[in-house]
């Protein structure tokens, strides 16, 4: 095991998880995962003094919505549960367990490479730093996005509610992820209108080779163009007809996050991020059977008027 990851892995215990003697921790993962991984986490988890147990179940192909019933009984006997799993675990599930009070965070989809580089940050900076924008998003009523390779889109988000993600677990029944620093919210239906170019990444698509563009319409994108990206991404949002809905948007804060195809690209700091599709779950109210983040790597975000982000860095 490497010495970084055992660091990232009292790190996670310690700081993030807030794991105290005595608390029945469980360390939850599935066999296609690397298992210096969880056995990292169990080993500082012990070491914090934690009473901790380690439970690895077969990969499934399908996790939407089911999980084996004894994994599902173990979480919610647990105190923490620390979710170190290749596949996410279904969101339904994490909202059931997590009435019991039982605290979670989830690193699903992380490899060693990843967490050894967006973990090890000061963690009570970024937390004031997300407080500090959050609130600036939530008193705000029009969002401006632009970007040197042609991105300019606008849309409106005055009463909806502002999330982000800080790594840390504290109060009965919080739960929240790693990679942290990430803010989201979903805009108004209808509201978003203009050209959005992708640059960064597609999530399931990985990097790009060249760019997607997206002319958006009353809150829908109206048509896309590109490369054979392009054409995989608005097949995959093809399933129903709510996929081209404006979902959400939001922007990175992780001052370690890379933009490499994978977790940690949301997180990159100064990105803007839009989510095709369903938006219940953020606070929107269009359903749909799919959820699709695309990163723009360097943009330009106003918030009313007034810069927030200017060309991938983020002002103070």
């Amino acid at each position: 095991m490497k010495p970084e990851l055992a660091k990232c892995a009292r790190i996670i215990v310690e700081k993030c998880a807030g794991t105290k003697g005595g608390e029945e921790t469980l360390v939850l993962s599935d066999t296609s995962q690397n298992r210096d991984i969880y056995e990292s986490l169990v080993h500082a988890a012990y070491s914090s003094g934690a009473d901790c147990s380690l439970l690895v179940f077969p990969t499934r192909s399908d996790l939407k919505s089911t999980l084996p019933k004894g994994v599902i009984a173990a979480m919610k006997y647990s105190d923490v549960v620390l979710i170190a799993s290749v596949k996410p675990l279904p969101v339904q599930i994490l909202e059931e367990v997590r009435k019991t009070g039982t605290r979670i965070l989830s690193m699903a989809k992380l490899n060693e490479d990843a967490i050894i580089h967006s973990v090890p940050i000061d963690y009570d900076e970024l937390q004031a730093e997300l407080k500090e924008f959050t609130a600036k998003f939530e008193k705000a009523d029009t969002v401006e996005v632009t970007s040197d390779e042609g991105t300019n889109v606008s849309m409106r988000i005055k009463g909806r509610k502002t999330t982000f993600v800080d790594g840390l677990i504290r109060q009965k029944g919080e739960l929240d992820y790693i990679p942290a620093g990430v803010i989201g919210v979903s805009p108004l239906e209808g509201t978003s209108n203009g050209r959005l170019v992708i640059d960064g990444s597609v999530a399931g698509m990985g990097l790009l080779t060249e760019p997607i563009v997206a002319e958006i319409k009353n809150g829908r994108v109206a048509k896309f163009s590109g490369g054979k990206q392009a054409l995989a991404l608005e097949k995959t949002l093809s399933v129903d007809e709510n996929g081209v809905n404006i979902a959400e948007i939001g922007i990175g804060m992780n001052p370690k996050a890379r933009l490499i195809g994978g977790p940690e690209d949301e997180r990159l700091r100064g990105s803007f991020h839009v989510g095709f599709g369903h938006s219940e779950h953020l606070g929107g109210a269009v359903r749909s059977k799919v959820h699709v983040d695309v990163i723009v790597s360097k943009p330009t975000l106003k918030l009313d008027g007034k810069p927030l982000i200017e060309r991938g860095k983020v002002l103070r």
